[in-house]
Order: structure tokens, then sequence, then C-alpha cells
């Protein structure tokens, strides 16, 4: 059974829908912020480290699919290479996304002030570079 690859439109529904997903939790986070008692603690940093693997992840990982779906479709399998290239975009949202949501986790457990505003941050602008782009006419 062959699956079809999510189209152009699909994905861009799926990117404004976690758009929209990452303000409303930015606006849930800021209304019910934890309390700080003004130490640093090492889930703090866990945290952080996490947030910032979730793109540097998504983008050796979009990479390679797109890099995959490129080689796919010069030797003409453009369904498989379709699939790869709705994955790579499908990756590289999800992972924004995941940035936002470890701001959120932070927020609600009594983070730092920097480190909710810095994820919440670095997530909307992740979402913004990663927005989908339609699958080229030709093949590179």
């Amino acid at each position: 059974m062959d699956t079809k690859a999510l189209s152009f439109r699909q994905l861009r529904a799926i990117w404004i829908a976690l758009l929209v997903a990452a303000v409303v939790y930015i606006r849930i986070g800021e209304t019910i912020k934890g309390p700080l008692n003004g130490q640093i603690k090492a889930w703090h940093w866990a945290i952080a480290a996490l947030a910032a693997y979730g793109p540097i992840g998504a983008y050796i990982v979009r990479r390679k699919l797109m890099t995959q779906a490129n080689a796919l479709r010069a030797s003409g399998n453009d369904l498989a290479a379709g699939r790869k290239w709705s994955a790579g975009q499908l990756v590289a949202i999800a992972s924004s996304e995941a940035v936002v949501l470890w701001g959120l986790v932070a927020r609600c457990m009594g983070s730092p002030a920097w480190l909710a505003p810095s994820c919440y941050f670095v997530g909307i602008m992740l979402l913004i570079c990663y927005r989908p782009r339609p699958w080229p006419a030709s093949p590179p």
C-alpha cells in the first residue's frame, strides 16, 4: 500500500495550526507562572539543553531527508521523494514547536526569568524560518 505525501496545502495548514498553538502555549505559560526561589537548578539546565538540542537535531534530520528526497526525485521516484520531502518539513516544524513547549514547561515549573522567553522566541523564530515551502518544480 503506497501512501501519498502530504500536499503543500496540508503542510501549510499544519504549520499555521502549530504557530497558533505556540501563541496559545505562550499565553498559558505567562498566565500560570510557577514560583521561582532564585536558584538555578540542574533541571533548568536540562530544559535549556533539551530546547537547544531540538533544533540542532531537526536541522540534521531535515537536511538528510531533503537530500534523500532530491536523490529519489532525480532517479524518477516522485512518490518516495514527496514522502521524504513532507517528512523533512514536518520534522522541522514539530521540533520548532517543541522548543516553545520546553519554554512552557520551564515557565510552569518556575524557571529563571530568561529561560522561558528565550525558548518562546527561538521556537517562534524557528517556526517562521521553517515554514513549509512548495516542492520545486524541477529537481535541482
